[in-house]
């Protein structure tokens, strides 16, 4: 699968002058009347420009491997404007923070070319083209929704075009915003608007979509999906077009019920009695959300490798999460994920036979087929990680140390967990608060 080369191109007049080419502040550049095209297929207003062939920037065959291999892999020609040729500069974009991503920059090239209009003013054209990797680019061509209808097919060039364009410039997963786009695009179509991302990605059309849907979702998802839809509108939208401010959606606060501790000792009991790779699974997840207190995915990607000790007795740190503090295993979960560890060597901890690295269902699936006798609670992902922070937080820890450890923006993400930590009894509140003695 060769690598997908996204150009945007836009043509819009130089700042300074208006669209008649008359000075002005630049503020009302924008894209002129849907229908009026040039041979890259963007919109213009075609009385501003000269005619003259375009020149198209060549897709790339592959993915260099400096900074130095862009410009030759691109081609080096550029159209020439009426001043001249047109020139072109490597250099870097910055990109979603993705979980996944290699780096925090794309490369790209900018390629300029300056023209003049017919009333003497410049209009300077800029190209960036972007190469996403082989990976993305496999998972984009290749998506097809389940059961899709028959429009799928004619509208599903243009969702793929409007993911890869926007894939590296927003901090979602690829799979995330071809799922959320295209829902929008099959939407849009039964809604009868025009096929047209433009049509789609306008503050009005995305609320009414997110808000058709609130019927079968709950509320928060319904907030996530209009977010994601958001920020790939705001990474096309270089400037405003009269559209009215998107509306204030609010969803109820519903964080993951702890367990108890007596239902997480007994599920550990259940995990340990499993057999073979099942006992293995089980306490990995276990332990690793409840003792590490890691997200889903930090779990699915957990290899052996990642916990160690940094001196012979020294506490267990996983090491394969992004955090801004040590990530230490909690005590009573140290012995066992340091067997874990040492039994998978570099392998993925949790699930090792699996063939991908990460899938939405990866941890759920395992806890659909693998279910505690009642009146024991399912295994969750979620429940586990909220426990480990109702945990930290009863042990009066510093809140901003345990957002960090968690890998949380703020501690005013911890206030959602705040009923389920226990209150402090008379007699420690006062000792908490009288202090040590002088």
């Amino acid at each position: 699968m060769l690598p997908i080369a996204v150009s945007s191109r836009l043509l819009r007049p130089q700042r300074g002058t208006s669209e008649d080419g008359q000075p002005g502040d630049g503020r009302d550049v924008g894209p002129g009347a849907s229908g009026e095209q040039v041979g890259d297929s963007l919109p213009v207003d075609a009385r501003t420009v000269r005619h003259r062939p375009q020149a198209q920037a060549p897709l790339a065959q592959g993915f260099g491997e400096s900074m130095g291999d862009l410009p030759d892999r691109f081609g080096s020609g550029v159209g020439t404007g009426l001043l001249g040729p047109g020139f072109r500069i490597a250099g870097e974009l910055p990109r979603g923070e993705c979980a996944g991503a290699s780096a925090d920059h794309v490369r790209t090239i900018l390629s300029v070319e300056v023209d003049q209009l017919w009333n003497g003013c410049l209009s300077s054209r800029y190209v960036w083209t972007v190469v996403l990797d082989p990976e993305t680019s496999a998972k984009i061509t290749r998506y097809r929704p389940r059961n899709p209808p028959a429009v799928w097919d004619e509208v599903a060039p243009l969702v793929c075009s409007v993911v890869a364009a926007t894939v590296t410039a927003v901090p979602y997963d690829v799979e995330r915003l071809l799922h959320v786009t295209g829902r929008l695009a099959l939407w849009a179509e039964a809604a009868g608007l025009e096929r047209d991302p433009d049509a789609w990605l306008r503050n009005e059309v995305i609320d009414a979509f997110v808000l058709s849907l609130s019927a079968g979702i709950e509320a928060s998802t319904v907030r996530t999906y209009r977010t994601w839809l958001l920020r790939v509108r705001d990474a096309l939208a270089f400037s405003e077009r009269g559209e009215a401010a998107p509306a204030r959606l609010h969803a109820p606060v519903n964080p993951h019920q702890p367990y108890t501790p007596a239902e997480l000792a007994r599920l550990r009991h259940w995990a340990a009695h499993l057999p073979r790779q099942q006992r293995t699974d089980g306490l990995a997840l276990l332990g690793l959300a409840a003792g590490c207190g890691l997200t889903p995915r930090e779990v699915a990607g957990s290899r052996g490798g990642d916990l160690a000790r940094p001196r012979p007795g020294g506490p267990l740190l996983h090491t394969g999460a992004s955090r801004v503090v040590p990530l230490v295993a909690r005590a009573v979960w140290d012995p066992v994920l340091d067997e874990l560890a040492r039994a998978a060597g570099d392998g993925y901890l949790f699930r090792p036979r699996r063939s991908v690295a990460y899938a939405k269902n990866l941890i759920g699936s395992w806890s659909l087929l693998h279910r505690p006798p009642s009146p024991l609670p399912a295994v969750s992902a979620g429940r586990l990680r909220a426990t480990w922070i109702v945990e930290l937080m009863a042990a009066r820890i510093d809140h901003d140390l345990i957002a960090k450890a968690a890998g949380l923006a703020s501690a005013a993400s911890l206030a959602r967990y705040q009923h389920h930590v226990p209150p402090l009894d008379d007699a420690t509140a006062m000792r908490l608060l009288r202090g040590p003695d002088p």
